[in-house]
């Protein structure tokens, strides 16, 4: 068997088992015995050794980065991208709870310690209601 199609069955078979490694040394033979040939050059695949080492140490494949990027635009695509922190609206959503933050910040301590509470007739009150309501709405998407 040529050494491209060792790399073939190789591949194949660390996909199918996850590249363990004692596996993978039972099934092939030691790099010793099997040099390079021009034929594996010329198809521009690298070597055995390689291969292993880019799925073992650093878990790098094809079908490990096609999945990530599915489960990106899965992602980015929930809740209308409110969850991806790189959206455009995650950011202004972002931007709005700080903002809500900042009013609290201002506003909580002086209402307690000089116990004033605004009555329903009053812009205070809706306000704090809707900062309550974004609140509630920002722990359930991020306890989801």
């Amino acid at each position: 068997m040529s050494d491209a199609g060792q790399v073939k069955n190789l591949k194949k078979f660390m996909h199918l088992n996850g590249a363990h490694p004692p596996a993978l040394l039972r099934s092939h033979p030691p790099a010793s015995s099997v040099a390079p040939s021009a034929e594996l050059r010329k198809l521009n695949q690298p070597p055995v050794c390689w291969i292993f080492l880019r799925c073992s140490v650093f878990a790098s494949t094809e079908e490990a980065d096609r999945l990530e990027h599915e489960q990106d635009q899965k992602n980015r695509e929930m809740w209308f991208g409110i969850l991806h922190p790189d959206t455009g609206v995650s950011i202004f959503y972002n931007q709005v709870h700080i903002f809500f933050l900042l009013y609290m910040l201002a506003f909580l301590p002086v209402r307690t310690a000089f116990q004033i509470s605004p009555g329903t007739d009053e812009w205070a009150f809706w306000a704090d209601l809707v900062i309550d309501i974004a609140i509630m709405f920002d722990l359930f998407l991020n306890f989801r």
